[in-house]
C-alpha cells in the first residue's frame, strides 16, 4: 500500500506533464517569447481545471485609481476573477479587462528561474501593487495559520522549470513566504515535478475558490457613486 506521501508524489506527475513539453519545443524554436507563451499557456489551463467555475484571463485590472493614469495600467499574466459584482469589458478569447472588484487573484507567470527573476516577480508581487489589483478580502475573512504552506496572500508567482542550482536570493525569499512557487526541477538532465511547489500551487487555487465564495452575493454596485 502507498503511503499519503508516495501518492501525492505519483499524482503530481500527471498533473505537471504538458509543462514539461518545452523540451520538445525548443527543437523548433529557441525564442524565448514563443517559449515563455507556452508555458504561461500550459499553467493557465491548469489553473482553469482547479478553480472552474471561475475565470482564468490575461489582460489588466481597472479601478478608478489604477485608470487615473491609463498609460501605467499593468499587463498581468494571469488573474482569476468572477463575473461579481462586474464582469469583464473588452473579453475575447483569453483576454480580458476586469474591474478590480472582482478580481480574485493574480498570478506573474514565468517559464525558468533565469537570472534576475527573483527581482522581476518581486517587483511584481509588491503588496502595495497587488492591493490595487484584487478585492481584497472579503468580510469576516479568516487568515491561515502557515502561509507559507496554506497561502493567504491574493497573488503568486510560478516558475515553471528551474535548469540551475544558482542562488537567487530574491526568489529563495519569495518562496519561503508562499508567494512563489517552482513546478519543475531539472535534475541531472531530467526534467522532475517539484511535489511541494505543485502542492502550494493547488492549495492557492483551493484558497482562491474560498476567496469566491466569500465575496459571491456580498458586493453590490455602489449606487450612491452613481449619478
Amino acid at each position: 500500500m502507498l503511503t499519503p506521501q508516495e501518492f501525492l508524489k505519483i499524482y503530481a506527475t500527471p498533473l505537471v506533464d504538458e509543462l514539461k513539453a518545452v523540451e520538445g519545443l525548443k527543437k523548433f524554436i529557441t525564442n524565448s517569447d514563443v517559449i515563455g507563451a507556452h508555458a504561461e499557456a500550459a499553467v493557465r489551463r491548469l489553473i482553469r481545471r482547479v478553480v472552474e467555475p471561475l475565470h482564468v484571463c490575461t489582460g489588466a485590472v481597472i479601478s478608478e485609481q489604477l485608470c487615473s493614469n491609463p498609460q501605467q495600467v499593468p499587463q498581468l499574466d494571469t488573474i482569476i476573477w468572477q463575473p461579481c459584482p462586474a464582469p469583464a469589458i473588452f473579453e475575447v478569447g483569453d483576454f480580458g479587462i476586469v474591474p478590480q472588484g472582482s478580481s480574485l487573484a493574480v498570478m506573474e507567470i514565468k517559464r525558468s528561474a533565469y537570472s534576475g527573476v527573483g527581482k522581476k516577480l518581486k517587483e511584481r508581487l509588491d503588496q502595495t501593487l497587488v492591493k490595487m489589483l484584487v478585492a481584497g478580502d472579503p468580510p469576516g475573512w479568516p487568515g491561515t495559520d502557515q502561509p507559507e504552506l496554506y497561502p493567504d496572500y491574493p497573488a503568486l508567482g510560478v516558475v515553471c522549470l528551474r535548469e540551475t542550482s544558482a542562488t537567487d536570493t530574491e526568489l529563495e525569499d519569495l518562496i519561503a513566504r508562499g508567494h512563489c512557487v517552482v513546478i519543475l526541477e531539472k535534475c541531472a538532465n531530467e526534467i522532475i515535478p517539484n511535489v511541494e511547489g505543485v502542492y502550494r500551487l493547488l492549495n492557492f487555487l483551493i484558497r482562491t475558490r474560498a476567496r469566491a465564495k466569500a465575496w459571491d452575493g456580498v458586493a453590490y454596485i455602489n449606487m450612491k457613486a452613481i449619478g
